[in-house]
């Protein structure tokens, strides 16, 4: 077995294009040289992963059709599996405001398509309370699928984040306890926050996706040591996030050779169904 990353946007033209609005905005909020903007071909994600010893990658797309900012079709990320079915797995998204159409999307992009999970799913971009009930019909689907559910939580740059506090997350883990769920980012910076609700919700997961993890709290890392060690899934958002700067910070987290195994290897897998 191999690592898996579960979580990337591969920054294709397509990709590009589709929400430029809204990585322009993402881009403005860093006040920084990004590579939000820069793209590049399904080909490079591979060459990445064989350079790193990647196995598998996940692909998100995002649906911000409702706030205006854009949207990255399904088919398109099914598109770019097809060229490498035993390399990547391919989420889709849904716009969480078009109710039973959402659904019937849902629906179809697992069913046709082929893809395996929904996600990226995010309060911020998305503008929703992920927590709120008139959701849950969505969420319901997707337990009755058994399909991984990926939420952005914590900070975005350039848009307000009280919408992805972790804490929403908890309240659809509880209303649903058979749906794998994963707060991505750790939640930062609310990871304590979330650490807690991986410790005490079965089905709730964290990735470490595109956060500086040297600056992970002494109680987060002890407790991705011991109690969630079996809850943290490695995932790197490659393009955006250099994967040598990410492989570097995971390495040096004082965590035990076999928490890294499960990291990278055993969890992503019970995770995702594999």
């Amino acid at each position: 077995m191999g690592t898996i990353t579960t979580h990337l946007h591969a920054s294709t033209k397509e990709f590009i294009e589709g929400i430029a609005k809204s990585l322009h905005k993402m881009a403005g909020g860093l006040r920084a040289e990004s590579n939000y903007l820069k793209p590049i071909v399904i080909e490079d994600v591979i060459a990445d992963m064989d350079a790193f010893d990647i196995e598998k990658s996940v692909l998100l797309p995002l649906d911000l059709r409702s706030t205006g900012d854009g949207y990255v079709p399904n088919d398109h990320i099914a598109a770019l599996v097809r060229k490498h079915p035993d390399r990547l797995i391919g989420f889709c998204c849904v716009d969480p405001h078009m109710g039973q159409e959402a659904i019937r999307e849902l629906e179809r992009s697992i069913k046709v398509l082929g893809l395996k999970g929904l996600g990226e799913m995010d309060g911020t971009k998305q503008d929703f309370i992920p927590s709120d009930a008139k959701y849950f019909p969505l969420y319901d689907r997707c337990q009755e699928l058994d399909i991984p559910v990926v939420f952005h939580t914590g900070n975005s740059p350039g848009y307000p984040i009280d919408q992805a506090n972790p804490v929403h997350i908890d309240r659809i883990a509880y209303n649903f306890p058979k749906l794998r769920l994963c707060i991505a980012h750790m939640g930062w910076p609310w990871a304590d926050v979330a650490a807690a609700i991986a410790w005490n919700k079965p089905n709730v997961y964290l990735d470490i996706n595109a956060i500086r993890l040297k600056y992970l709290s002494p109680a987060v890392v002890t407790m991705m040591n011991t109690v969630i060690q079996d809850k943290v899934l490695f995932a790197h958002d490659y393009p955006v996030f250099p994967t040598a700067k990410m492989v570097k910070e995971f390495e040096e987290l004082p965590l035990k050779p076999e928490v890294k195994k499960k990291i990278r290897e055993d969890n992503p897998r019970r995770f995702l169904g594999l």
